[in-house]
């Protein structure tokens, strides 16, 4: 940080010196398992369709563990961690260590379908149909968050093995070009989408956390507020499409020069939909947590219509 005119080193990540973060000795390389199955068949003239199945597994997780709650307070709970697990004999000494996130898993499964018709007899299409199926206990990617640090985030914890939030269900995706004989291109591409998964929160460090019950209970040998049912992935976002144009005229002089006029139109319905929501949950009160957006209010919106008209020559 800057400060009087200074350079100062208010904290160092890692190292001995530091006694801050240590790799346990145990630590695992994360990976994802990945199975796909495709077949494709020709339908006629330069066409064809497509189906692909996608199984995805990711596993090994790294997160930072604190080795005095999960080694000492919840000794003869289900979620007490040995030294050994990390790969130590007694507590090495660091703020925390980077470890493999014991039970820390994302499944995903997807289908998609495809169909292409490749340019000819002037025009040429092309559709796409996703499905998108994710569940997971654990958004974490070595981000070193609270995972690890308070019980009730365990992925091994209630209410944490859900829909993962980001996850879009639904996609659908379609262009086409009709080339006519004078020079003159018109295209459009469509996108839609189902709208994405996302978790009621609260804000704790900077952090957006799923929100927790109100009376605490015993699970697994420990007792605390865990996360609320449903609070994980457990909402989604409004589905919506968007439609850009292009109209081009392309001509070619006689020296090989070739000149181009376009105009680009996007969002061409100019449907203004929500695009995102607010996670933060209300606060006691019933009013916006951040001061603005009540929890479900849209805070964000497809970009209005708007055109672009360009030229371009080349040689």
């Amino acid at each position: 940080i800057f400060v009087g005119g200074d350079w100062l080193t208010y904290r160092v990540r890692g190292g001995t010196q530091t006694q801050d973060a240590f790799f346990s000795p145990t630590t695992k390389t994360p990976y994802t398992d990945e199975f796909m199955l495709g077949y494709a068949q020709v339908i006629g003239d330069n066409m064809t369709i497509e189906f692909t199945y996608t199984d995805r597994s990711t596993r090994d997780i790294l997160e930072d563990y604190d080795l005095g709650l999960y080694v000492e307070a919840l000794e003869g709970t289900d979620f007490h961690l040995p030294y050994s697990y990390f790969g130590y004999t007694e507590n090495p000494g660091s703020n925390y260590v980077v470890a493999t996130l014991a039970g820390g898993k994302r499944d995903y499964e997807g289908y998609e379908v495809k169909f292409t018709k490749s340019r000819a007899d002037n025009w040429q299409f092309y559709a796409s149909y996703t499905y998108n199926d994710a569940y997971g206990n654990t958004n974490s990617d070595s981000n070193a968050d609270y995972q690890g640090d308070v019980v009730w985030l365990d992925p091994r914890a209630p209410g944490q093995y859900g829909k993962q939030p980001g996850n879009v269900e639904h996609l659908f995706k379609a262009y086409g070009t009709y080339y006519f004989d004078n020079g003159i291109e018109i295209g459009a591409v469509y996108n839609w989408n189902s709208g994405f998964r996302y978790s009621r929160t609260f804000s704790a460090g900077g952090r957006h956390l799923p929100v927790r019950v109100d009376e605490a209970y015993e699970f697994g040998g420990e007792t605390a507020r865990w996360l609320a049912p449903d609070a994980v992935g457990g909402y989604q976002t409004g589905s919506y499409g968007t439609l850009d144009l292009r109209v081009k005229y392309s001509y070619t002089f006689d020296n090989d020069m070739k000149g181009e006029v376009f105009l680009d139109i996007f969002n061409v319905l100019d449907d203004q939909a929500a695009i995102s929501e607010q996670d933060l949950a209300n606060t006691a009160d019933g009013s916006a947590a951040d001061g603005e957006y009540k929890f479900g209010e849209a805070n964000d919106w497809v970009t209005p219509r708007r055109f672009y008209i360009g030229a371009r020559l080349s040689f």
